[in-house]
């Protein structure tokens, strides 16, 4: 009889045991990334040893289930390359924050591709193809880095990003075609890289644009306008891209048929703007007018009855007359 109540003891400590030990796949994949880093020392809370989940890790946020929702270890003097993090076991991640440290091998988006629906990118030569089911990333902040390279045109595929900036790198290239892909982008920073070529089209579709900045790098040719991108009016944001030409700088493009100053642009924009307002008021209170009339008769018998006894009066005058 002892013997069967020793080995069932031992299993029940076995077992405890394990359970404490087993890190689930975020922990693994936070720990295995801490492994590739050439200084971790503000990540010492990052440990499977202690007692807890990696939801009470430093810049480590969680959701009530428990899945990571957000990274963020902005100036945590990383030094790295991304290569080695995981995207895949964290699914429900929608922000991520690694300013201000020293990031290279700029495969950033291009991982973070992995948590996509899908993604195609040509990197390097060859075709890289990644698949998932949900894209959730809402916020990226990659500046103050050293990441280079092109920015991947899989960047689009992050529909529900609202904020982006990989400012103060060193990224060269062009901007990807399909930035205005990105329908719910909010701001967008990409200033102090090597950025060339001309601002593609596309970014004019951006509706919910309210902060711009691509200061600082080598654009060339006439900056789009049209919808919101028309309302962003301060000429710092394309400052120091001594080939870009139109609105909103005091610069004519070669070959307009007509050189319009910035300012007597703007202002034309802005009376264009308010007459089409004008006539949204003028359609607004004629529909207001018509219900208000049609109300009147619906709900309203006695002014009903007034309004149609009326109309037959003058009626009956009427075919008097014509008959006289």
């Amino acid at each position: 009889m002892v013997q069967p109540k020793i080995l069932f003891y031992a299993t029940i400590v076995l077992l405890v045991c394990v359970s404490n030990a087993t890190s689930t796949p975020q922990e693994l994949a936070l720990l295995q990334w801490k492994a590739s880093l050439a200084d971790a020392n503000s990540l010492s809370s990052w440990s499977s040893e202690r007692n807890s989940t990696c939801c009470s890790w430093f810049g480590v946020t969680c959701d009530a289930a428990g899945h990571v929702v957000e990274l963020s270890l902005p100036g945590a003097g990383l030094s790295c390359k991304l290569d080695a993090f995981n995207f895949t076991a964290f699914p429900n991640l929608t922000k991520l924050n690694l300013k201000n440290n020293s990031l290279t091998k700029y495969r950033t988006v291009g991982d973070i591709g992995r948590i996509l629906y899908s993604i195609s990118i040509f990197w390097k030569g060859h075709d890289e193809i990644f698949q998932r089911t949900v894209s959730l990333v809402t916020g990226m902040d990659l500046s103050s880095n050293f990441l280079t390279g092109e920015i991947p045109g899989g960047l689009s595929n992050l529909q529900r990003l609202k904020f982006l900036n990989v400012s103060r790198n060193y990224l060269s290239g062009s901007i990807p075609k399909g930035i205005g892909d990105l329908k719910f982008l909010e701001s967008l920073d990409i200033s102090w890289n090597q950025l060339s070529g001309t601002i593609p089209s596309s970014i004019s579709n951006l509706m919910y644009l309210s902060s711009l900045n691509l200061s600082s790098n080598q654009l060339s040719g006439k900056i789009p306008k049209g919808n919101q991108l028309q309302t962003l009016d301060d000429p710092s944001m394309y400052a120091n891209n001594s080939g870009l030409c139109g609105f909103p700088l005091n610069i004519a493009c070669p070959g307009d048929s007509k050189s319009v100053p910035a300012s007597d642009e703007q202002k034309e924009y802005h009376k264009d703007l308010e007459e089409l307002w004008l006539c949204y008021w003028v359609i607004a209170g004629f529909i207001f007018g018509i219900w208000l009339w049609l109300g009147v008769l619906v709900f309203l018998k006695p002014w009903r009855v007034a309004i149609f006894e009326c109309v037959d009066r003058m009626l009956d005058i009427v075919t008097i007359v014509l008959c006289c």
